[in-house]
């Protein structure tokens, strides 16, 4: 009797004289369940036509089979059958994405404890001999709280609003100074940091890693205050994270 698989799975499992025993469900594809002792039919794919010979019916509409010979198997077989719904290339792509930042995350959070703990217990000679440790410092932490703030719910991006036309402009005086205009796009900038999911400080942290400046007080004052090369190097970093993230 030859049947196509839709589902097979051990569905229980023990110990006898004989030694390590399971039980095999095998549902062909319209639905009829059999089961098998025959351990190898676990490993079933969806699609294969078998021919699992006779068929024992026990009570309760119960069947059975002793053993069973593969006819044929899908040319591609998508993976090996289970009940769940089938995950196409996007899915897969979402599922193994979400993984790695879970398991960077995981470590990043170690990282930081066994930093913390090695700067506390460090004497004074394991701190003369590993004078690297201020210059990595920076840059490992940087990297784990960016892991971090990753995996963290995302925050509703802020958007600035617009300001309204001004109906008369204001001479210049006490009081009236125009303000100077910023070197960044505010809107863009907030949008991007809720987009990857930074932070204020984890920008801050990275530009005193990677642009060596004094990286200290509020994001858009040291933004200003950027030499215009490296302010640009921030902006491209920002970019391709956004990129990075899909938008």
């Amino acid at each position: 009797m030859e049947i196509t698989v839709k589902e097979a799975k051990v569905i229980s499992t023990g110990t006898n004289k004989n030694g390590d025993w399971e039980l095999v469900k095998v549902t062909s594809e319209d639905g009829t369940e059999y089961t098998t002792f025959d351990k190898k039919a676990k490993h079933l794919v969806l699609g294969a036509v078998v021919d699992i010979g006779d068929v024992t019916l026990k009570e309760g509409n119960k069947r059975s089979f002793k053993e069973y010979t593969v006819k044929s198997v899908p040319a591609t077989p998508a993976s090996p059958v289970d009940s769940g719904d089938q995950m196409n290339k996007e899915d897969w792509a979402k599922k193994q994405r979400i993984e790695r930042e879970s398991i960077e995350s995981q470590v990043a959070v170690k990282c930081v404890f066994s930093l913390i703990t090695a700067i506390m217990e460090s004497d004074k000679k394991v701190v003369e001999i590993n004078e690297d440790l201020k210059r990595i410092a920076p840059k490992a932490l940087a990297w784990c709280e960016a892991k971090i703030e990753a995996t963290m719910p995302a925050k509703e991006a802020k958007t600035t609003p617009k300001a309204t036309e001004v109906e008369q402009a204001s001479p210049p005086g006490p009081g009236n100074e125009t303000p100077p205009a910023n070197n960044i796009d505010t809107d863009w900038l907030s949008e991007t940091l809720g987009i990857i999911r930074w932070s204020e400080t984890t920008a801050l942290t990275w530009m005193k890693a990677n642009l060596k400046v004094e990286a200290i007080g509020q994001l858009l004052d040291v933004c200003n205050s950027l030499p215009a090369e490296k302010l640009q190097e921030f902006c491209q970093k920002l970019q391709s994270l956004r990129e990075a993230a899909g938008n």
